[in-house]
């Protein structure tokens, strides 16, 4: 399972990097600068990091836990961290995360944003099912 977590996690990093770069010099007037994170709702710096300083030691907690037994909590689990690390790596570099995906007018998102999402979708299910995936 850690070859899977590995696997899926250096690809969907890799995927998003791309397709960042592929939009920025394909269409560089649809991306958008976003220095908030959870869904743009919260831009307030402090709050901001404190919130994904929880988060990340949440994950790490979760994947250590995880001691990668369960293939379908293994693969949300590489979902999410390989999009918290790519938007993380945005923050750093650019000093915020680079959007491009938007739906019906409202907040901008990314390959990341998804990626992260369908893997807290996907933990929520695992660990309300009966576990036996």
């Amino acid at each position: 399972m850690k070859k899977v977590f590995c696997f899926n996690f250096i690809v969907f990093v890799l995927l998003d990097r791309v397709l960042k770069i592929w939009v920025n010099l394909k269409y560089p007037n649809i991306i958008v600068k976003n220095h908030a994170i959870a869904f743009g709702f919260i831009s307030n710096k402090l709050v901001s990091f404190t919130i994904l300083a929880i988060s990340m030691t949440l994950l790490a907690y979760l994947v250590i836990k995880n001691n990668y037994k369960n293939k379908f909590q293994t693969i949300s689990l590489s979902l999410i961290s390989a999009g918290a690390i790519s938007n993380i790596f945005d923050r750093i570099y650019y000093n915020y995360v680079v959007d491009y995906i938007q739906f019906f007018s409202l907040n901008t998102y990314n390959i990341a944003d998804v990626l992260i999402l369908f893997g807290i979708f996907g933990i929520i299910y695992s660990y309300s099912s009966d576990g036996n995936r």
